[in-house]
């Protein structure tokens, strides 16, 4: 939020230095009259497009570049590959890798030791505590 703050005013400021410079054709520094009557419109030019610059980034919507997954067909997405939030392949919404992991039950279930995990604990089929293959408590199957 400061940030935006700041590119903002920041912007403000490159446009009405980009007005004194095309209206006066100098500019001021550190109390020294620098002439720009050769220049000024290339130079007032340039403040007013970084000051737009600066503007435009401090409105822009923020897309947060991590990773979306698909609650049906379990695929990871980018947002940019996603369309508008909605998985390419079954257009359902998609949620945050995050979300998607707080709303994960553990449905993965050892049959001798009756251990429960989530897929995101284990990188195999197989528990890590007495090394049987985990059944799957949804479909009643062996993964």
């Amino acid at each position: 939020m400061i940030n935006r703050i700041f590119n903002f005013l920041f912007g403000l400021v490159l446009i009405f230095l980009a007005w004194q410079i095309y209206t006066y054709k100098y500019s001021i520094k550190y109390g020294v009259r620098i002439d720009l009557s050769d220049v000024y419109v290339v130079a007032s030019l340039a403040f007013l497009i970084t000051g737009l610059v600066f503007i435009y980034v401090s409105f822009r919507k923020k897309i947060i570049e991590s990773y979306f997954k698909c609650p049906k067909c379990k695929e990871l997405f980018y947002y940019k590959d996603t369309k508008d939030g909605f998985c390419p392949n079954c257009n359902i919404e998609v949620v945050t890798i995050e979300k998607y992991w707080e709303n994960e039950k553990y449905y993965l279930k050892c049959p001798k030791c009756k251990h429960s995990f989530s897929e995101f604990e284990l990188y195999g089929e197989i528990c890590p505590y007495c090394e049987t293959q985990l059944i799957d408590i949804r479909t009643k199957r062996e993964i």
